[in-house]
């Protein structure tokens, strides 16, 4: 090793340039895949805190068909164990309604939530913040409602006016509440302003005939979104039919299948910049080992194998990609951590209200690299300076 070493530094700027081009290789597949997995975990904690959640407790049937019938009852010692398992962030229970909101002026569909203000914050429903006069959640109160500002500017109405809420039951049949809006939200996405009605889950409960501990879901927001199969799947272990536990990808298809086919675009392009770092690499050793031709027959001379030779440019490979590594990781740090807590502004890109699936999609993109994400990038550029060597 310590004459692979030494053979490294025989062309002092051949071995430098290439260990700068690995280390911007490094530094430029880092920024690509820690915008991609920044942007996708923003849309799914999005998602996740204006719905169902990472994962939640639901009927089994409610996907195929979300009526007020489709309701489950979890046990409260299973909600317990739940709070208090290590990644779990919060536990909250929500009811869902489709309805129709009525004013004197005009008349909305919108979906209508039930929500607990005793559990619920801008911690698990970040959309809260956006009401507009800045009350809290504790001031949904009993007989208030909070409408987004585009839902409120259809039924031509205002703050402090009473609408109509109306809806189905279980048994099928058609109920009505009267409600004075108390809040209004503004998030900027068109879907979201234009459709959503916040109500007590109290008031929701009453109108259908819910008990004190029905819910349209359950809903557990995690720390990490990747272990949502997961839990899932050691809930369900504690669940009787029809009460099920569904992860994120599953209640979210339509965001699944965007990050699915956007993320293969991101590997096709992180392929294509390891690809150039292997070609850089190949072309520093091959030119090494054509320019030593004369040093490797007077090794073969003296006694060396060929399988020995191999081992000696294999060895220089080796340390070629340790000083890669090192050396990336010294350049990627700084301009990773500045990404990751300021993200990049594509707000010239990004116009107001953009969405996709639902999802309101954000003008300042913050990177994000998980562990896993780091060594499998440091593996792969190792892997490839040992190919690289071995094709040269």
């Amino acid at each position: 090793m310590s004459m692979a070493w030494r053979n490294l530094w025989r062309n002092t700027r051949r071995t430098a340039i290439t260990v700068l081009g690995m280390a911007f290789g490094i530094l430029l597949s880092v920024v690509i895949t820690g915008m991609s997995s920044g942007a996708y975990s923003e849309m799914i904690d999005y998602a996740a805190h204006l719905g169902s959640g990472h994962l939640s407790i639901e009927h089994e049937d409610y996907r195929d068909s979300p009526q007020a019938a489709h309701h489950v009852q979890t046990p409260p010692e299973l909600l317990d164990d739940l709070r208090a398992t290590p990644g779990v962030r919060h536990v909250v229970s929500r009811v869902s309604a489709a309805g129709l909101l009525s004013t004197a002026h005009g008349n909305a569909g919108a979906a209508i939530l039930g929500i607990d203000p005793n559990r619920e914050s801008t911690s698990t429903m970040p959309i809260l913040e956006a009401e507009t006069s800045g009350s809290t959640v504790n001031t949904l109160e009993s007989g208030g409602v909070w409408l987004g500002a585009g839902l409120l500017e259809n039924l031509e109405s205002r703050r402090g006016n009473k609408v109509v809420l109306t809806f189905t039951d279980p048994n099928g049949e058609v109920v009505t509440r009267l409600a004075r809006v108390t809040g209004v939200l503004e998030t900027g996405a068109p879907s979201v302003d234009g459709g959503i009605a916040i109500i007590p889950l109290q008031d929701l409960r009453e109108s259908l005939g819910y008990d004190d501990t029905d819910a349209t879901y359950e809903v557990v927001l995690l720390d990490d979104h990747r272990e949502s199969a997961a839990v899932a799947a050691r809930i369900s272990a504690r669940l009787e039919s029809p009460a099920r536990a569904l992860p994120w990808f599953m209640s979210q298809p339509e965001l699944a299948s965007f990050i699915a086919v956007d993320g293969s675009t991101g590997i096709i392009i992180q392929f294509i910049v390891l690809l150039l770092l292997s070609a850089g690499v190949f072309n520093t050793i091959f030119v090494s080992v054509i320019e030593r031709r004369r040093e490797f027959g007077i090794l073969r001379a003296i006694g060396f194998s060929r399988a020995q030779i191999f081992r000696l440019v294999l060895a220089e490979s080796a340390w070629l990609a340790a000083l890669g590594v090192v050396v990336g990781a010294l350049n990627t740090v700084g301009p990773y951590l500045y990404l990751h807590e300021h993200g990049i502004d594509f707000s010239a890109m990004i116009q107001p209200g953009t969405e996709v699936s639902g999802v309101a999609m954000q003008p300042v993109l913050k990177v994000r690299l998980y562990p896993v994400q780091a060594l499998r990038l440091v593996v792969v550029v190792v892997v490839a300076t040992l190919v690289a060597c071995w094709n040269g």
